[in-house]
C-alpha cells in the first residue's frame, strides 16, 4: 500500500493558504507604485522586496498565485471531464464511435498547445477563460486514451454484455457501471 506524500501535501496546502488567506492578512497593494522603493530588499515592509518599479513582489505573487491557481484547477477539470465523457464514448460504443474519437484524438494531438494558443489571442482578447478554454481543449487526450482503454476492458465484462443483451438504456450503464469503475483511475 502506499504511503500519503504528506511533504508535497502540505506544501500545496501553504501555497493555497498563502495565495487565497495571505491578501487578507497582507494588505499592501499588488500595482501600487512607489518610486522611493525601487529594488528594496526583502525587509519588515515588503517582505519579498520590490521590482523595478517599485511594487511590491510579496502582493504581486499572491494575486498571480490566484490566477495561476484558478486557470490551473479549472482548466485540469474541464479537461479531465472532458477526457473521461469521450474516453468511456469510445470504449463503450467501439466501433465507428471509436474510430471517430480515436482520428479526433490524433488530430488534437497534432496541434502544439502553445503555438494554438498564440493564433487564438491574436483573433480574441486575453482574458483567464479564454486561457482555461484554450487549455481544456488541447488537454483532454491523455485522459481520454487511459480512459478508453479501461473502458474496453470493462466493458467486455460478462456483466455490461448482459445488460447490454437486455437493451438497459445506454446512459444508465455508463454512469451506474462504466463511471464507479473508472473512477478511482480518474480520481488518481
Amino acid at each position: 500500500m502506499k504511503r500519503f506524500p504528506w511533504v508535497s501535501t502540505t506544501f500545496l496546502v501553504l501555497i493555497v493558504l498563502f495565495v487565497w488567506i495571505g491578501p487578507f492578512l497582507y494588505t499592501s497593494s499588488a500595482y501600487a507604485l512607489n518610486p522611493s522603493a525601487i529594488l528594496v530588499a526583502p525587509n519588515s515592509d515588503y517582505f519579498f522586496g520590490t521590482d523595478r518599479l517599485g511594487r511590491d513582489v510579496c502582493a504581486r505573487l499572491m494575486l498571480g498565485g490566484q490566477t495561476s491557481l484558478i486557470v490551473g484547477l479549472l482548466s485540469a477539470m474541464i479537461a479531465s471531464f472532458l477526457g473521461l465523457m469521450i474516453g468511456i464514448s469510445a470504449g463503450f460504443f467501439q466501433r465507428s464511435v471509436d474510430k471517430i474519437i480515436i482520428i479526433m484524438i490524433d488530430l488534437f494531438l497534432t496541434f502544439p498547445t502553445f503555438f494554438l494558443l498564440l493564433a487564438l489571442i491574436s483573433y480574441m482578447s486575453a482574458s483567464l477563460w479564454v486561457l482555461v478554454f484554450i487549455i481544456s481543449i488541447t488537454g483532454w487526450m491523455g485522459m481520454a486514451r487511459l480512459i478508453r482503454s479501461e473502458s474496453f476492458a470493462i466493458s467486455n465484462a460478462p456483466f455490461i454484455k448482459i445488460l447490454k443483451l437486455s437493451e438497459v438504456n445506454s446512459f444508465k450503464i455508463i454512469f451506474k457501471y462504466f463511471a464507479p469503475l473508472l473512477a478511482p483511475l480518474f480520481f488518481y
